[in-house]
């Protein structure tokens, strides 16, 4: 089996290193493939091949390095619209076939029966129309203190992606027994582990007693594909502003930063933190998950609930 891992080349937020943590989990993915014989490659770009072959045991052969030329061609298009583009499935055939092209020498007769990639890269299925294309992305609650989880999703990331295009069916599936006792258990042993993990724990009695209801509002970043493809709003003081000026008093919005937001300088400043607590006393900005740059989305604990049971978030 030949499995080709991309890890997107085109540069975001001014830092060619930006997708090193992509590149260091499918690096250790592909890492243990090889060792039971599966053939690997990396796509990404000259900058964290660079960085992939001088602080791990990857050889350099392992990767093929792709500039934003080589991907853009000549256009002034900033790079979001680009990715924007590959998300929508509106970039121009005939570019992508140049793209196609260019990847396939760079492969050097490599094709791939299996391609992994945490961005939208449609010219993968122009070069090699017989490989699987699968999109990786994180699952909530996948950063520390909680242990890492992946999807895979075959169709796309976010609209594009199976629950995004095939939702109308999958309500209207009645699930069997079966697939039900399933989901009861992955529920009940999953839900106690990520309880006794999550950093509201401490809370969860003072949070139960101030608030008809107790949502969690989980903020991303700017400048990312995303968050710009994805939504109308430019940067997360427009979608806090904008949600909290919406949800009566009643309702508590336990609200946290993506911890990339702080590299990246999209975050709320203390000054900002300040306004927001005496324009929405319902907002709750708690100081361990604004500023210990772990998980951004802590499930909530069980005695958040009211006492017959009934959720509360």
């Amino acid at each position: 089996m030949r499995i080709c891992l991309y890890v997107e080349p085109l540069l975001l937020h001014s830092k060619p290193h930006h997708y090193w943590a992509w590149l260091q989990l499918g690096g250790e993915m592909l890492a243990a493939l090889q060792s039971q014989g599966v053939e690997c490659r990396i796509v990404t770009s000259e900058t964290l091949a660079e960085r992939g072959s001088t602080l791990h045991d990857w050889p350099r052969s392992l990767f093929r390095a792709l500039r934003q030329r080589d991907i853009k061609g000549n256009s002034r298009r900033s790079n979001l619209t680009h990715l924007s583009e590959f998300h929508r499935g509106t970039y121009p055939e005939q570019e992508l076939a140049r793209i196609a092209q260019t990847l396939k020498a760079k492969l050097d007769f490599f094709e791939p029966d299996l391609v992994l990639t945490w961005s939208p890269a449609p010219f993968f299925k122009v070069a090699f129309p017989e490989a699987t294309v699968l999109h990786i992305d994180c699952g909530m609650a996948s950063r520390a203190p909680f242990p890492m989880n992946l999807f895979f999703d075959p169709t796309g990331l976010f609209d594009q992606s199976v629950p995004g295009q095939c939702g109308d069916q999958l309500l209207a599936h009645t699930p069997s027994e079966g697939e039900a006792s399933l989901l009861r258990n992955l529920r009940s042993h999953f839900g106690a582990m990520f309880e006794g993990l999550s950093p509201l724990q401490p809370v969860a009695e003072q949070l139960r007693t101030l608030f008809d209801t107790l949502w969690l509002l989980p903020l991303q970043f700017q400048g990312e594909m995303a968050f710009e493809t994805t939504g109308q709003f430019r940067n997360v003081g427009e979608v806090l502003w904008h949600v909290m000026e919406a949800v009566p008093a009643n309702v508590g919005v336990i609200v946290t930063e993506h911890p990339t937001g702080f590299w990246t300088g999209d975050y709320l400043d203390a000054e900002s933190l300040q306004e927001l607590r005496r324009l929405f006393p319902n907002c709750l900005l708690f100081d361990e998950l604004l500023h210990d740059r772990s998980d951004s989305n802590p499930p909530l604990p069980s005695r958040c609930r009211r006492d017959s049971g009934e959720p509360r978030c």
